[in-house]
């Protein structure tokens, strides 16, 4: 079995937490130590796994099964996905305002902006989210298991696929977007649709919006 043991590191900001993972293949003993900081705001716990930084709330203990599936986690490309929500949130904001200010219509006036703060919350649930990183191996006594070398663990065969971009196993992987940063799986698949939907409805309305004033314009001349 899987032996981890929590280090009973008395300061935090010294040695923080230290998660020493073992795993007997063969009878060779491979041991890795996995060490768990907090940040200076807040005390948010979290670690570096492959290309991954996995996160917990705030002053949070973490026992085991936390560190095997952590609630939150970053992917490899995070940082331009934040750029990406943050230019089209502003960008959607402006179109916004020009769109009240030529149709004062119930449609651009209340539906649209409930659709953006959708659009923005799905993609801050998609960008923190944990779409099944795992982190610790399984039970041995699953029958269907492989040791997966990069990631020095053993998961469970059909269940999680190794993303090569993340450096990471992930739980019942579709594909690893690379506009997301992250990979997109089971878990977090809804969000991802939802963001795809929503893009279409909003852009669909600026383009028709903005072709019904140009051809009213038209017709004037």
């Amino acid at each position: 079995m899987n032996e981890i043991e929590l280090s009973n590191t008395s300061n935090k900001n010294e040695e923080n937490l230290s998660i020493e993972l073992n795993f007997d293949k063969n009878g060779i003993i491979e041991k890795r130590k996995i060490k768990i900081q907090y940040t200076n705001f807040l005390k948010i716990p979290y670690f570096h796994f492959g290309n991954t930084i996995a996160f917990y709330l705030p002053y949070s203990k973490i026992d085991i099964q936390e560190f095997k599936y952590p609630p939150f986690s970053l992917g490899e490309g995070y940082k331009q996905f934040l750029l990406i929500i943050i230019i089209g949130f502003l960008l959607n904001i402006i179109f916004y305002i020009i769109l009240i200010f030529l149709f004062n219509d119930i449609f651009n006036k209340i539906i649209t902006p409930i659709m953006i703060l959708l659009m923005l919350f799905n993609s801050l649930i998609l960008l923190i989210k944990n779409p099944g990183y795992i982190y610790q191996s399984v039970d041995y006594s699953h029958i269907n298991v492989y040791y997966c070398q990069n990631c020095g663990i053993v998961v469970e065969r059909g269940f999680y696929t190794h993303c090569y971009s993340c450096n990471c196993c992930c739980w019942k992987l579709d594909h690893h977007c690379e506009v997301v940063g992250t990979c997109i799986s089971r878990k977090n698949i809804i969000f991802f649709y939802c963001i795809i939907v929503l893009i279409g409805i909003i852009n669909s309305n600026y383009i028709l919006s903005f072709l019904s004033v140009f051809n009213n314009n038209k017709t004037k001349k």
